[in-house]
């Protein structure tokens, strides 16, 4: 059972293109309704004329927060919002950090993903390629009627090597998109247990109109993680302080590195000890997926 702690992304660097609206400015005196304006990275509609300095992200009575900028997207810890590459060609992203040796990537639209991984004076260390579709043919109809690749919503990615600074390149497709890029240093907590079990949570919901008709309003949905990590009792410190340290934020945890599925962006919901050998312990882990 390994994590990856998602880091300070405030030195992202993007080819990205924002949406085409102007900053705010602090010295306009006559902002209006439905004005759109960019502030720290965010994007703020005017819902009440205002005057001089009513700063966006202090004054919702005055504007409301639409969310990141389409550069800012790719990390703004929601998984359904997307960075997309709007006419840009091979849309990519730099991230820095002290030791970065693993990448994970999710709500992608995109044929493949590569990676450039850097050292500190920006030496070229090597280079990773994945693809990102998977064969669909399964029986002659398919071969014949069906697509033949269906794309991967996501991937976790070891890079074998630290880096200092990775280049992470969508390629494939008029269109790329991604909803979720972290890259860090991967920890480990201790042997996940097989037997883990893999929840899925739906937020739809029964909704009835002004009519009365009843109808499913289709919501979005997330997965929950139970897992059990056996730990010997001389990491148990390490362990329960890394972990309490992670409350509260949000992480790549992945039980099973060789297992494709498990990976999941989310948050430490619960956590319970067993004290049962002298030598380890288990812990029982639940992972909340966001959406």
């Amino acid at each position: 059972m390994k994590y990856i702690k998602v880091q300070n992304s405030a030195g992202l660097v993007t080819n990205a293109v924002n949406e085409n609206y102007p900053d705010w400015n602090s010295s306009k005196e006559d902002y209006q309704v439905d004005d759109y304006v960019i502030y720290a990275a965010r994007i703020y509609r005017c819902r009440k004329a205002n005057e001089v300095n009513r700063k966006p992200s202090e004054n919702p009575l005055y504007w409301s927060d639409l969310g990141a900028v389409n550069a800012m997207k790719v990390i703004d810890k929601y998984v359904n919002t997307q960075t997309v590459s709007n006419g840009v060609d091979d849309l990519w992203f730099e991230l820095s950090g002290n030791k970065i040796n693993a990448v994970f990537i999710e709500n992608v639209e995109a044929g493949s993903v590569k990676i450039d991984m850097y050292d500190g004076v920006n030496n070229l260390l090597g280079t990773k390629t994945v693809d990102l579709m998977t064969d669909n043919i399964n029986n002659w109809i398919d071969y014949f009627w069906g697509d033949a690749f269906t794309k991967i919503s996501g991937a976790f990615i070891p890079l074998g090597l630290d880096a200092t600074k990775v280049r992470v390149t969508l390629l494939g497709g008029a269109i790329t998109k991604i909803g979720i890029l972290v890259a860090g240093t991967l920890t480990s907590i201790g042997c996940t247990h097989h037997g883990m079990t893999l929840e899925f949570n739906d937020y739809s919901k029964k909704t009835i109109n002004e009519d009365g008709f009843v109808y499913l309003k289709e919501g979005k949905y997330s997965f929950t993680e139970n897992i059990d990590v056996r730990i010997d009792n001389d990491d148990l410190q390490r362990v329960r302080d890394e972990l309490v340290a992670l409350r509260g934020s949000a992480a790549v945890f992945i039980p099973i590195e060789d297992l494709s599925v498990t990976p999941i962006y989310g948050f430490l919901a619960d956590m319970a000890t067993s004290l049962d050998y002298l030598e380890s312990s288990n812990y029982t882990l639940t992972i909340q997926g966001i959406t």
